[in-house]
């Protein structure tokens, strides 16, 4: 028995611990989507990606993305994603930013920061 990746399994977690978690961490703040400025998602792929946005109904320009740039970076891809956005200038201060991850053992997290 080699290793298996089973995608489409991983690509439902992925999809449904983001959004569930993202919107879990909204209603406990007692804040909607509409007070989020940016969604900084995990850059596994952008399908998963682009599903998590189709699922919680915010548009495009709320996620960045760099998956094209870099690939999946793994643990890395929050944190390179932001650093790329604080240098080109595109967060303002007092933004909504929104942290979604998932990964290694089928984890997710979630979190919420003011710029």
């Amino acid at each position: 028995i080699g290793l298996q990746m089973k995608g489409r399994e991983v690509f439902k977690f992925a999809v449904k611990a983001s959004t569930s978690d993202v919107e879990d961490l909204l209603s406990d703040l007692g804040m909607t989507k509409e007070q989020v400025d940016y969604y900084i998602v995990h850059q596994a792929n952008y399908r998963i990606i682009d599903a998590i946005k189709q699922y919680l109904g915010e548009p495009e320009d709320k996620f960045p993305v760099n998956i094209f740039d870099h690939g999946n970076s793994s643990s890395a891809s929050c944190t390179i994603l932001l650093d790329e956005c604080n240098k080109s200038h595109k967060f303002k201060e007092g933004n909504t930013l929104v942290f979604s991850a998932f990964g290694a053992g089928l984890l997710s997290g979630v979190a919420v920061l003011e710029w």
